[in-house]
């Protein structure tokens, strides 16, 4: 999963959700460092998911509904599957190389609801993270910490391709 920060000047001043990708597209930016990971294409630029979220409906004043993460991975041909909020689940997908979303509560990472993606699994067994909106967020994690302020988690895989 490669690393995209929303203060990159490639899209931080771009328009979302009636402000800017700098200021608050955590969403789109983890939905296009998961799209990478998938597909090896860098087709799908944080504009694009961007896009893609807000003609579904899902931004506005500066805030993603997390309920955008379904519908835009379907829109740009992935799989989203939530996942429950235990270890075990979320070991089993990162092991079976799907990223994960995780809508975050207030906390470590922001004061609101923010989005950061789960990309692996570290020699220190602790959750590999990226955060858009911090580079010194990212970075290995423990589950606890990230399962407990997690208020959701999506598995995101490339649909199997058909025999």
């Amino acid at each position: 999963v490669p690393s995209l920060y929303q203060n990159d000047p490639q899209w931080s001043a771009k328009p979302y959700a009636s402000s800017t990708l700098g200021a608050c597209g955590q969403a789109p930016l983890c939905m296009a460092m998961v799209n990478v990971a998938l597909t090896g294409s860098h087709d799908v630029l944080p504009m694009d998911a961007a896009k893609t979220i807000e003609e579904g409906g899902f931004a506005s004043n500066g805030a993603t509904d997390a309920s955008f993460i379904p519908e835009t991975a379907a829109a740009l041909g992935l799989d989203a599957v939530e996942v429950s909020a235990d270890e075990s689940s979320v070991r089993r997908q990162i092991i079976a190389g799907k990223p994960v979303i995780c809508v975050m509560g207030p906390g470590d990472f922001a004061e609101t609801q923010s989005f950061i993606v789960l990309s692996g699994i570290d020699m220190d067994s602790k959750l590999v993270v990226h955060d858009p909106a911090s580079d010194s967020r990212s970075k290995g994690w423990d589950f606890e910490t990230i399962l407990g302020q997690a208020e959701s988690l999506w598995a995101i895989s490339a649909p199997a391709a058909s025999a």
